[in-house]
């Protein structure tokens, strides 16, 4: 198993990096709804929905800017052998195939929940244990997260999260996040597999909606000028010249 292994200089060019990477790609990055209300001292098994390959930055991007918690964030052990330089901003490996190294990341998983730090720790795994599209249904998720709650020996905050990807009135897609309501748990009481998917499938439901209703969310970044707003900024200038000249 690849362990995390943080490092400043890390995050400082990762940050950089992915600033200018996500204002390249998308019109806006914006969170629907409120933050949500959460103990500093007690950590955090952030459960999101998976639907692109963009999702593991997108929780860095929404921990830089709403949690503000060390991350740990579970990832496939062949794409961190890839890109081994992620252990250096919170990815640690989880391989599914061999049961061996599965049960070895989740004892990982509880350990990092334990950690001594200020605030805690925040965990984030993929409860759907899969890449699926937003609108795939029934959701269904894998036993993962019972599993880390259940081997804990201490109380935690289940927090889900809805993520989606959408075009919608400009030449790049806009991102949304929604939080579901926080959780707080131990190894004795949780909700089990099926309230879980019900909290997820209403999550990604109410998401849905907040986007058709053209909800307005707290933008945490916006885009550099795409080719339409260029477009109708430079046209918006020659009429305003137009009217001016004698």
């Amino acid at each position: 198993m690849i362990a995390v292994r943080h490092k400043k200089w890390a995050h400082f060019l990762f940050r950089i990096y992915l600033h200018r990477l996500l204002r390249k790609a998308f019109h806006s990055i914006q969170l629907l709804g409120s933050t949500p209300d959460l103990d500093l001292k007690q950590p955090i098994l952030l459960l999101p929905n998976h639907h692109s390959w963009w999702d593991g930055f997108f929780i860095y991007i929404i921990n830089e800017k709403i949690l503000k918690r060390p991350l740990f964030l579970m990832m496939l052990e062949e794409q961190l052998k890839k890109y081994p330089f992620f252990s250096k901003v919170g990815a640690f490996s989880i391989h599914p195939g061999n049961a061996k190294k599965m049960l070895e990341s989740l004892h990982y998983c509880r350990h990092l929940l334990h950690l001594p730090l200020s605030p805690a720790p925040l965990l984030c795994i993929f409860p759907q244990g899969e890449l699926l599209p937003f609108y795939s249904r029934p959701v269904k998720l894998k036993k993962g997260y019972e599993w880390i709650i259940k081997n804990s020996n201490s109380s935690l905050t289940i927090l889900p999260l809805g993520m989606r990807i959408e075009f919608l009135a400009d030449q790049r897609p806009e991102v949304f996040f929604l939080f579901g309501h926080p959780i707080k748990c131990d190894s004795q009481n949780f909700p089990d597999l099926p309230h879980m998917e019900k909290i997820f499938t209403d999550l990604l439901s109410d998401l849905h909606h907040q986007i058709l209703s053209s909800t307005k969310g707290i933008l945490l970044q916006s885009g550099s000028k795409s080719v339409n707003e260029k477009w109708d900024h430079f046209k918006s200038k020659l009429m305003s010249r137009n009217r001016t000249s004698p």
